[in-house]
């Protein structure tokens, strides 16, 4: 379900300085590992806005601080188009705790393209992005709640993995052939390639984060049931259908993100093939998806789907 620090990035920004009162995170289950790679550089205070943002470069990793209590540390990145990027908070050298919140804006310093909150190791932020355009972006990163100290983090930005073959309508997963009611995919291994045109399918948001695209063959009159559940509060999810591979952003026939878990139904205008978008609207982590087996209207079709499942 959104927050209003998600939807509203102007106001989000207000209240990030001024500072809220959060609730309570449960403990971790595993102590942190301070981070491993070489450091190659330190942020330059102060970086408190984007005017005096720290340069953040592909592969050198910047050491920081939160300190004192409401730092914010912006750093900045270039982009070229098309260019995919994995932007992590690490704990650093002989931090034992730590809770860092990141966004990722616009070269206006306002418009949020991405958000995380607990997407890394422990409480620390990961995300990953595709810029469709070229430019100067900014990555502001913040201690949750405003209302503690981090003593050393490190900023990261590396170029993404190559991913899975469905992380694209050409390489779409067939349910059918797949043959799970249930099963998981971790959506921090893919791509954010496609979010609806507005206005969106999916309760007027984006889906800014990445996808996973499965297909499915469905009869006129079938009814296709499918769920998404997260298995970390990291983030946010999407859903949607889509009846044309060929233009995905504009032929949504169905679509949910209205709270975790996001569930759509729908029954089939027309024989063909529809194309399944396991999405977020921010954030990436481990998705659950359950399908259940198309429910058709006549007998006849019936029996060739029954065998979905086994």
């Amino acid at each position: 379900m959104k927050r209003l620090l998600i939807a509203f990035p102007v106001m989000m920004l207000i209240l990030g300085l001024v500072g809220l009162a959060y609730a309570d995170k449960p403990p971790l289950e595993k102590p942190l590992v301070p981070f491993q790679g070489q450091v190659r550089s330190t942020e330059i205070e102060p970086n408190d806005d984007c005017t005096t943002a720290t340069p953040l470069l592909v592969g050198d990793p910047v050491e920081a601080s939160i300190d004192p209590i409401g730092d914010m540390d912006w750093f900045e990145f270039t982009a070229t188009a098309g260019e995919c990027v994995r932007f992590e908070t690490h704990p650093g050298e002989g931090q034992v705790g730590g809770d860092t919140q990141m966004y990722l804006f616009a070269d206006d310093c306002v418009t949020q393209l991405a958000y995380d909150d607990d997407g890394g190791d422990g409480l620390y932020s990961y995300f990953q992005y595709t810029f469709t355009d070229a430019g100067t972006f900014y990555v502001r990163v913040n201690e949750f709640g405003n209302n503690g100290l981090i003593g050393a983090y490190v900023m990261t930005a590396d170029d993404c993995p190559e991913p899975p073959p469905n992380d694209t309508c050409a390489g779409a997963i067939d349910l059918r052939e797949q043959g799970l009611q249930t099963f998981e995919v971790d959506l921090c291994t893919y791509y954010n390639d496609y979010t609806p045109a507005p206005p969106e399918c999916t309760n007027d948001y984006a889906a800014n984060g990445p996808e996973a695209v499965y297909k499915i063959y469905l009869m006129a009159g079938e009814t296709f049931n499918v769920c998404e559940d997260q298995t970390s509060t990291s983030i946010d999810l999407s859903i949607w259908l889509v009846s044309d591979c060929g233009d995905p952003e504009n032929t949504c026939v169905a679509g949910e993100d209205n709270g975790n878990p996001e569930c759509i139904n729908y029954t089939a205008a027309a024989d063909g093939w529809y194309f399944l978008m396991v999405d977020t609207y921010s954030g990436c982590g481990l998705v659950a998806v359950t399908i259940d087996a198309p429910i058709a209207t006549e007998d006849r079709s019936w029996g060739s789907v029954k065998q979905l499942y086994k």
